[in-house]
């Protein structure tokens, strides 16, 4: 599933962070949620942005309510945050295609006893398109339809393996990762 970040639609046309999401069926193994342990799927969700603009889920959940609810407390927030402000502006971008788009976890997973990984779905399609002079609210979506009907669409997923538990935090989603990208698979 393909998505934009905003909560209320808006125009294609706008800055926005892109999403993908996938679920994986038939993954045998005990899962970590409480809620979920015996299920058989796996979801893997990803952005636009490789990393988060916030160090933590508190700072996170500060700055969504200072966004959402505006006015004197986004004022507030913005001056006392500018480090998240502008990592939040440099990650949000007008986009000519979906399927041009690379799309990171920006939060590493447990993979094994010791092991942290992140993910990445790095599009086979080279980025050519350009945003139309006029679109229309809805031309990504018309775009996809398009791109699906002509012919077969894919993406590498990539690892990225945690080698530097220093320089690669696992507690610190704002700090991106500096070791290569290993193909595990294609979607299609």
């Amino acid at each position: 599933r393909l998505s934009n970040a905003k909560r209320k639609p808006s125009p294609d046309k706008n800055k926005d962070m892109r999403g993908m999401a996938i679920k994986l069926f038939d993954v045998e193994g005990e899962k970590l949620l409480s809620s979920g342990k015996e299920a058989v799927t796996q979801d893997f969700l990803l952005v636009t942005a490789e990393t988060l603009q916030t160090s933590s889920v508190k700072d996170f959940q500060k700055s969504i309510d200072a966004l959402l609810t505006g006015g004197i407390k986004l004022f507030f927030y913005a001056i006392t945050h500018l480090g998240v402000i502008f990592r939040s502006l440099r990650q949000i971008d007008k986009c000519a295609n979906l399927l041009e788009k690379q799309y990171f976890s920006m939060t590493p997973s447990r993979l094994g006893e010791g092991q942290a990984v992140k993910y990445s779905a790095i599009p086979k399609k080279e980025p050519k398109s350009n945003i139309p002079k006029n679109p229309s609210d809805g031309y990504l979506r018309e775009r996809l339809i398009a791109n699906l009907q002509e012919s077969d669409q894919y993406f590498d997923f990539m690892i990225q393996l945690q080698k530097d538990p220093q320089t690669m935090p696992v507690e610190d989603p704002t700090v991106a990762w500096d070791s290569p990208f290993i193909k595990v698979a294609t979607i299609k």
